[in-house]
């Protein structure tokens, strides 16, 4: 996990000082308006209004952090077995390493740059080489990994995903008669990051129902991924508790 480069600066300080003026400036405003017609104020209510100069400054500290909430959680690049993902102002963009074509460092502007497809993704790493570096590892040794071969019965076709689960918890009663879906061959495909998540997700489904180490291994797998979706798809799949949302984020 890579950390990106915070904010700015100056944000924090156009904010600490529209909020010390709004503390100052607004008890001034209601102090003038009130001399203005009826005079002078009594000592008691100079008092009143610098307490509520005091206790103003809780609600707006507050008010800064809820702010500052966007820009001030740090933003992450994470390179995993199938891919990268880079989380950016609370967004997520996952990108897999099957569609990267290149991955290149701007030294000038201190940024990462991965083409992929027809598109052009940059983002602000503290270390560039060494997100370059651990992309292009992880890359290789993706491309280096030796597909399971897929089972047809777990390619997602369409949207009926009612028939596809049916499918997977077939293979979890030994129903796939056509095919050899043993669990070391459901394990080894949940695995995979090269297989397509259909695949990786029916195998974890498959899987609810196995011995507790090769479940293991499914979570470990599903921790190994750089995709969210697909993470959280085969950690709810292996506990044979998995929702069409989740499927549906997971497979698109």
């Amino acid at each position: 996990m890579f950390n990106l480069i915070r904010r700015p600066r100056w944000i924090d300080a156009i904010i600490d000082v529209s909020a010390i003026l709004a503390v100052v400036l607004i008890p001034i405003s209601i102090h003038n308006a009130i001399v203005r017609r009826i005079g002078p104020m009594p000592l008691a209510g100079v008092l009143l209004l610098l307490g509520a100069m005091i206790a103003a400054m809780y609600p707006l500290h507050r008010l800064r952090k809820r702010l500052l909430r966007p820009f001030s959680e740090r933003e992450k690049v994470a390179v995993g077995a199938d891919g990268v993902r880079i989380t950016w102002f609370r967004r997520r963009r996952f990108v897999p390493y099957a569609d990267i074509r290149a991955v290149r460092v701007i030294e000038v502007r201190k940024q990462v740059v991965i083409e992929h497809g027809e598109e052009q993704l940059a983002f602000r790493p503290e270390d560039p080489k060494a997100v370059a570096r651990a992309i292009e590892e992880g890359r290789a040794a993706w491309q280096a990994a030796e597909a399971v071969p897929a089972l047809r019965a777990f390619d997602a076709e369409g949207d009926d995903l009612e028939r596809w689960r049916d499918a997977a918890r077939a293979a979890a009663d030994g129903g796939l008669r056509d095919e050899a879906a043993t669990p070391e061959r459901l394990v080894a495909l949940a695995e995979d990051p090269r297989s397509a998540p259909s695949q990786r997700v029916a195998a974890a489904l498959a899987l609810a129902t196995a011995r507790e180490p090769l479940r293991v291994r499914v979570r470990v797998a599903a921790e190994s991924t750089a995709s969210p979706d697909l993470a959280e798809a085969m950690k709810k799949a292996v506990e044979g508790d998995i929702d069409v949302g989740t499927l549906e984020r997971a497979l698109r």
